[in-house]
């Protein structure tokens, strides 16, 4: 199991307690305010992020893993273009916001293909610190090419 997002050290207990015997690998750019004596750390000054690790040096076989994404990033980049890509296939997403609503690109944005007159036209990213131009066009063969990679 893994985690990217451990600020506080939530995601990563959670984990442990839905996984009790697993190995737990967490990842955070920021030191987490908690720990777990019995997870492996890539946070402050050791932060790598998921779409730059070796998962053979870590120990972690992906077809094996549960990823949880609680890092404000786009869920779409997240799962498709860095989990499934590195081997992947089990994710738990834990900012997956409301239709076009909050600070990253949710599965659930990706998902709505019926109403075109609200797509705002852009999605953010990065805490919503990056809002990224997207057509409505471009939105439906991103919700089709998720469709064909999760069946």
């Amino acid at each position: 199991a893994r985690g990217s997002g451990a600020k506080r050290g939530h995601s990563t207990w959670v984990m442990r307690q839905a996984l009790p015997d697993a190995y737990v690998v967490s990842f955070d750019p920021r030191n987490p305010t908690h720990r777990l004596p019995n997870a492996t750390y890539f946070t402050g000054d050791k932060f790598r992020d998921f779409n730059s690790m070796d998962w053979d040096k870590v120990g972690v076989d992906p077809s094996e893993a549960v990823v949880l994404f609680d890092d404000h990033q786009d869920n779409f980049r997240r799962v498709v273009g860095e989990g499934m890509t590195a081997g992947f296939r089990r994710f738990i997403i834990d900012d997956n916001w409301g239709y076009a609503g909050g600070d990253s690109l949710s599965l659930k944005t990706v998902c709505e293909v019926t109403r075109e007159k609200k797509w705002p036209g852009f999605y953010k990213d990065n805490l919503g610190a990056v809002t990224k131009n997207q057509t409505w066009k471009q939105h439906l063969a991103q919700g089709r090419l998720l469709d064909r990679v999760t069946k």
